[in-house]
């Protein structure tokens, strides 16, 4: 379950619940990696915890490049298990080490387009568990809300949709994170 949003008050007992640290003391290098914190730097309790929650999933894809239409210079980079209703007509790309989030929903498809859309499908829905969505390659990552996401119904997936002004906002790009054929961190928390 999510910590309590902005604005709420937010204990130290309840990040060490939600992040599973322990009992007694929390020691501040604990919450690195947790929530919205960076993994150096400054930890900010109100700033990087509030409304996270554990991870539903922490993965590694490999991205690849899918032409969607080559008159166009159209294009899709990341993955799809190839399913029609992930609208990749049919054709599989990349790779994805762990495809099954931690309430059984499968990842369908997770990727970037030329318009820089950013598109990910889970099945099945609905699926209003989670709060963020991090992609990392090396030393650069980007998070988006799943709030900033248009939703759709996109039977049997659920289909959550990235504008460009959000997906370029904050971070790195998700087109220079998701590099072809590098190997990305996904976690969805």
């Amino acid at each position: 379950m999510p910590l309590p949003s902005s604005g709420n008050q937010i204990a130290l007992s309840q990040i060490r619940n939600e992040f599973s640290l322990g009992s007694g003391q929390i020691a501040m290098s604990q919450l690195r990696g947790k929530g919205n914190a960076p993994a150096t730097g400054l930890v900010r309790i109100g700033g990087h915890f509030h409304g996270t929650a554990s991870a539903l999933l922490s993965t590694t894809m490999v991205t690849a490049n899918r032409v969607a239409n080559s008159k166009l210079g159209t294009f899709q980079r990341g993955y799809s298990n190839g399913e029609t209703n992930v609208n990749t007509s049919g054709v599989s790309f990349g790779s994805v080490a762990n495809v099954t989030l931690s309430n059984n929903k499968i990842i369908g498809g997770i990727y970037f387009m030329t318009n820089n859309e950013f598109h990910m499908y889970i099945k099945t829905r609905p699926f209003t568990n989670w709060t963020t969505l991090t992609l990392t390659r090396g030393s650069i990552s980007t998070t988006i809300a799943r709030s900033q996401a248009a939703v759709a119904d996109q039977n049997p997936y659920e289909r959550y949709i990235w504008q460009p002004s959000i997906v370029t906002s904050g971070g790195a790009s998700i087109g220079t994170v998701l590099s072809t054929g590098a190997t990305t961190t996904v976690v969805i928390a």
